[in-house]
């Protein structure tokens, strides 16, 4: 192996850890400006932390759109959402059994596949363009506020339907319910200045724009050298490392006994990559509708999140041997993926 190889595998590494590292100072910084300024815990949870764990999959399929990489931004978001549900959800549920609960699979789990539909409708019907990257944007936004509207309602809903209730009475004009005491969280003792939580909450985000670089640069040099596409990168190394967020907050939260935010990281991520990740990088380059991923990709991506669904609904808990069939899907799957993209 050349000093070339090990050159390029350092630069891999390290705009992997920059960006791991500045996506997970964002969630902390963001969380702390968002108690400074009395927002409740559940608003943080549906919005930052949400974007903070997309934030790398938002950086390297943005930065493979820029160098003209299209296949790797679309492989990334396919085999993220596919190794969410398969190796996060999977190793999670084997490490300890998950309990869903019906709005987990009649409102957020709906809201993922519906979400796969019409991604899927849109690769059939031909290239993602920016008319198709403002639709995917403007569900992941009109959603994000629905979820903060709904929990702000006693009691909250349970089903998707409700989403589009809130859409066609145009909900989002409305001012939203008044928060109530029990979810306003005071700041606590000793906490940064509002100006310094604002620069630590950039420089984050300039750390995870030069790490994202760095990662897809050293990526895409090492699949020219293997003979390997941008899509099959994409789909296998840089969407298995741009997951190891929802894998660390989910396994975490899976020894601590909070199944739900483990179901909601995985869910939720899901969501944000298809509508905020896929949506950016169809504003700022056309996706093409290849056969290999509109009449494959997509179609396997929809089927695994059928079969999380389903298992969600069953005994209404996510058992170990449940687990692994979703890591068993999961190799099957991205070996076949990557070979046609």
């Amino acid at each position: 192996m050349s000093w070339e190889w090990f050159g390029q595998i350092a630069i891999f590494g390290s705009g992997l850890f920059l960006l791991l590292k500045s996506a997970d100072f964002f969630c902390d910084a963001g969380s702390a400006l968002a108690r400074v300024l009395g927002i409740s815990e559940l608003v943080v949870g549906l919005t930052i932390v949400s974007l903070g764990t997309s934030l790398p999959e938002l950086a390297a399929s943005v930065t493979g759109a820029l160098s003209g990489e299209v296949g790797l931004a679309v492989g990334n978001v396919i085999g993220s959402n596919i190794a969410n549900m398969g190796l996060v959800l999977g190793v999670t549920v084997l490490i300890r059994g998950v309990s869903s609960e019906p709005v987990m699979v009649f409102r957020d789990g709906i809201a993922m596949v519906f979400l796969t539909v019409l991604l899927c409708t849109m690769l059939l019907l031909g290239d993602l363009n920016w008319v198709s990257g403002a639709i995917l944007i403007g569900f992941a936004g009109l959603y994000t506020g629905f979820l903060v509207a709904d929990c702000r309602l006693n009691p909250p809903g349970t089903h998707f339907g409700r989403f589009f209730t809130y859409v066609a009475t145009l909900g989002f004009l409305r001012r939203l319910p008044p928060q109530k005491e029990s979810e306003k969280v005071p700041a606590p003792p000793g906490s940064d200045p509002l100006g310094l939580l604002l620069v630590k909450l950039f420089g984050s985000l300039v750390g995870v724009v030069a790490g994202g670089y760095l990662f897809v640069q050293s990526a895409l040099w090492i699949a020219d050298r293997v003979g390997a596409t941008g899509g099959a990168i994409g789909v296998t190394v840089v969407a298995l490392a741009t997951s190891f967020p929802e894998l660390i907050v989910s396994c975490k939260a899976a020894l601590r006994g909070y199944g739900a935010i483990a179901l909601g990281n995985v869910i939720g991520s899901n969501i944000a990559n298809i509508g905020l990740v896929l949506g950016v990088t169809a504003m700022i380059s056309p996706v093409p509708a290849t056969p290999a991923v509109s009449q494959m990709a997509a179609p396997l991506l929809l089927a695994f999140s059928v079969v999380c669904v389903l298992f969600l609904r069953t005994s209404w808990r996510l058992r170990r041997w449940e687990g692994a069939v979703l890591i068993a899907m999961y190799l099957l799957l991205i070996p076949v993926i990557a070979d046609n993209l």
